[in-house]
């Protein structure tokens, strides 16, 4: 789709607010049903209910390769990275000492680390 995008604005193509082509522009015009004459509103979709500007069978080929050529998801944003209430818990297993920050034992705190903060309390 880059290349479709580079491609239009080369000929100097505009979105519909009269800025260049982006990826998501382009992407909206494969995917939308209204090119090949389909017309919907809310739940009613009425087929040839406007001009079709596409023929059918090319819009379903454009359909196809668009779902062939999809990437799949990409990694999880918190790879390696841990959470403060699991730093909290490996500080607790380390017998190092809570950070102010993370003593609340009354708001959202992992199950190990209210108990283990019970426990000191208790002693």
């Amino acid at each position: 789709m880059t290349k479709i995008r580079d491609w239009l604005n080369e000929q100097g193509m505009r979105n519909t607010r009269g800025q260049r082509m982006t990826y998501n522009s382009v992407q909206h015009l494969l995917k939308n049903r209204r090119y090949m004459g389909e017309y919907a509103y809310r739940d009613i979709v009425v087929p040839d209910g406007i001009p079709a500007i596409v023929p059918k069978d090319l819009f379903e080929r454009v359909q196809e390769k668009l779902v062939k050529n999809k990437k799949g998801p990409g990694p999880p944003q918190s790879r390696g990275r841990l959470s403060a209430d699991d730093k909290a818990v490996l500080r607790l297993l380390r017998g190092l000492p809570l950070r102010r920050e993370w003593y609340q034992p009354y708001r959202k705190c992992p199950p190990l680390l209210q108990m283990r903060v019970r426990q000191e309390e208790a002693a």
